[in-house]
């Protein structure tokens, strides 16, 4: 069965900042435009009633919040394939098969199985639902999930795409050329994340936020890791409340690299809390 590359890659602490040199001025960077403001893609839902195995339907798709992943193939001599795979909490499903008109057969290797997921298209994407919940559910791990609305990807924002990036992003960090490092990570930081699960969101973030902090530039540092401040203030324990101990574990991954982060971008609640 087809797995998705994950995209998961470490968070760029602000102790990799404090070698030699770090916040030192570097005058022949140009600072002179303003960061890019994270925009969300996603389209009003506008009927349409294409199929959903018509060619211009085969790409990649994602729900907002990045737990569920649906990729429709081209159609070739032997169909239309698809996966969809989801995650929640450790938990998820994953589906792989065929594309038969508005539905998508799930197979068990060469054999179609009793599991039908049905497909409604739009112009944002392609719900996804069933009327074979109990046949479905096998494929799924306890509270596994998979019905929902997928949101068409731009090119920008498939997971090899962001792979691409941030890989491009940390060789350029690494090497300490800012300025392309920005404009590397910039596309995925201002269009794709509405659709990104929650560890790489707050991966982008928190590289996003230190590399405007080395262009000099602390307020898009700030505005980059604006939705952590709350948690920022708040103790590890009522962070985690509720979560599920793998969320947790994660999340207070990113809230870390974010406290440190805005410490070092002059987020005062940040110092006074690390």
């Amino acid at each position: 069965m087809h797995h998705r590359p994950r995209l998961r890659t470490t968070l760029l602490l602000a102790s990799a900042c404090l070698q030699a040199g770090c916040g030192q001025p570097k005058p022949d960077i140009d600072v002179a435009s303003a960061p890019p403001t994270p925009t969300s893609f996603i389209q009003a839902d506008t009927s349409d009633t294409t199929s959903a195995s018509h060619p211009t339907l085969a790409g990649a798709y994602a729900t907002e919040g990045g737990w569920g992943r649906l990729s429709i193939e081209a159609p070739a001599v032997e169909g239309v394939r698809f996966t969809l795979e989801t995650e929640n909490a450790g938990n998820g499903c994953n589906f792989s098969g065929q594309v038969r008109g508005r539905r998508a057969v799930v197979y068990e290797g060469a054999m179609a199985s009793q599991c039908t997921l049905d497909l409604t298209s739009s112009r944002r994407g392609i719900a996804v639902s069933t009327s074979t919940a109990d046949a479905c559910n096998a494929y799924c791990g306890h509270n596994g999930s998979y019905r929902g609305d997928y949101l068409r990807l731009p090119a920008a924002c498939t997971p090899d795409a962001i792979a691409h990036a941030r890989e491009r992003f940390k060789q350029l960090y690494d090497s300490k050329d800012y300025a392309q490092a920005n404009q590397a990570l910039a596309p995925v930081y201002r269009g794709c994340l509405p659709t990104l699960p929650m560890v790489d969101e707050g991966g982008v973030r928190n590289d996003y936020a230190l590399v405007r902090h080395k262009l000099h530039d602390n307020a898009g540092c700030l505005e980059a890791l604006d939705k952590y401040r709350a948690d920022v203030a708040r103790n590890d324990e009522g962070i985690v409340d509720g979560m599920a101990p793998t969320v947790a574990e994660e999340y207070l991954a990113v809230v870390g690299a974010a406290r440190t982060n805005l410490a070092l971008c002059g987020d005062r609640r940040a110092s006074a809390n690390r």
